[in-house]
């Protein structure tokens, strides 16, 4: 097998990077990874009483406390890839086929 060094003109799209963002709060929400992220920040950024209000529940709360539960016993089964007796993860990669692509950036 003969090795190849890629292209300039087949890496310039790949080496285009995006400007830095000045907008903290833009920044923040794309780290939040889960709704408990979400309601941490606006735990954070909402004044008390208004986030009482909206995030509680009225009186013991039990309809809150059920839903959560039903929620978590909820399974989630995903179909992808379902009925697939073998997958093929090849690609070409600078010219040549991987088996197993994997990177790091």
């Amino acid at each position: 097998m003969r090795r190849q060094f890629p292209r300039i003109s087949e890496l310039r799209p790949l080496m285009q990077f995006g400007r830095p963002g000045l907008d903290r709060r833009a920044a923040r929400l794309a780290r939040a990874a889960d709704i408990d992220d979400l309601r941490t920040i606006a735990q954070r950024r909402t004044p008390r009483p208004a986030f009482d209000y909206v995030d509680g529940a009225a009186g013991q709360e039990l309809t809150a406390r059920r839903t959560r539960e039903a929620f978590a016993a909820t399974e989630l089964l995903p179909r992808i890839l379902h009925g697939t007796a073998a997958a093929d993860l090849s690609t070409p990669i600078a010219g040549a086929t991987s088996a197993l692509p994997f990177g790091i950036a």
